[in-house]
């Protein structure tokens, strides 16, 4: 969601380029600076905002506040476990030892038992973005995770977390957090088949636009059961949408399971920090294609698009390790990933 933007660190120019240069390049849009969010409709889209509103046609789950000290761990350098973890922390790197000697055993044991109701199993997010950047990260490469040691390290490695922490409102007129309070939110696990994700673009309480969400692959089911699947999202935003939410511009992310039945996953900002898939934000923004071309979707195997997390599989720091910048960081890091292997009893 709020995480297109993290290319930022690496363009040594200002920041009106680097926005062109980021959105442009990646996402082949004609960028222009005359949208502004406010800071409302980013506060309206945090998830403990309209998840109590919509709740019975979400997934199940739980809000956890997060206290500063916390949010500040998250912040800090290195990747590394709170001290009274199950697997540890090294002892022979001083530095991140002293760094890992907060613990939070409180929050552990919330976590433990939110865990537990749910299932067993959770994906977690903050406020607006999940940390599926990091997923590279972890065992098995997913963001199913059964202890809190798992979220963490998701959470501490993710760039799209980071932004979330420290500028959620970068692109607001007004930038200033306030008394923004971060959360912790665990969903239950639900198998997701990405064939049957989507994004659906809202402007004025209508449907301007509806995107397969996974634009890397071609899936014979979406063409051959369009016009049904177009059907049953609007049909989906009728019953359950329409007029509910706070504004009346919004970016739903939602789940199709089975025939006429349909998960409402995230609602996201209505603007270019919401990646716009098979539209461009200048014609979204203009009010929307024409009704025939609402629904877009990768229609042959030759017009898929590269996947937008790539750039994300191959991390900062092992670039940094590559050219022999801080390795300490990614030494840390294996250490991390072996200990959870020898406790999972995987090699």
């Amino acid at each position: 969601m709020l995480h297109e933007l993290k290319l930022y660190q690496s363009l040594p120019v200002n920041t009106e380029h680097q926005l062109r240069y980021c959105l442009g390049k990646y996402h082949s849009l004609p960028i222009t600076m005359e949208h502004c969010i406010s800071r409302q409709h980013i506060l309206n889209c945090s998830f403990s905002s309209w998840y109590n509103c919509f709740r019975q046609i979400s997934i199940q789950s739980k809000i956890i506040p997060l206290d500063d000290d916390f949010v500040e761990h998250l912040l800090e350098d290195g990747i590394y476990l709170p001290d009274g973890s199950e697997s540890g922390n090294s002892s022979d790197d001083s530095e991140n030892t002293d760094k890992a000697k907060k613990a939070f055993p409180e929050l552990q044991s919330i976590v433990g038992s939110k865990i537990q109701d749910l299932g067993g199993s959770v994906f977690p997010k903050l406020n607006w973005s999940s940390p599926k950047d990091a997923v590279w990260i972890a065992a098995g490469n997913t963001l199913r995770c059964n202890n809190f040691n798992e979220i963490f390290l998701l959470l501490k490695s993710s760039d799209f977390v980071t932004h979330d922490l420290s500028m959620p409102f970068e692109i607001c007129e007004d930038q200033s957090k306030g008394s923004l309070k971060y959360e912790l939110i665990l969903r239950k696990w639900v198998e997701v088949i990405p064939s049957m994700e989507f994004r659906v673009f809202v402007k004025d309480n209508e449907i301007i636009g509806i995107s397969q969400r996974d634009t890397s692959t071609y899936y014979d089911t979406i063409v051959t059961h369009a016009e049904e699947i177009e059907r049953e999202i609007e049909d989906f935003f009728d019953k359950h949408i329409y007029s509910k939410f706070f504004d009346p511009d919004f970016v739903l992310d939602i789940y199709r399971r089975r025939e006429n039945d349909i998960l409402l996953i995230d609602i996201n900002p209505f603007g270019r920090v919401t990646d716009s898939l098979f539209f461009d934000w200048s014609e979204l923004l203009a009010g929307g294609p024409h009704q025939e071309d609402i629904f877009r979707y990768v229609d042959s195997p030759g017009h898929v698009q590269p996947n937008p997390y790539m750039s994300y599989g191959y991390p900062k720091d092992c670039m940094e390790f590559a050219s022999g910048v801080d390795t300490a960081k990614i030494v840390e890091a294996l250490k991390v990933e072996n200990l959870k292997q020898e406790r999972n009893g995987t090699t």
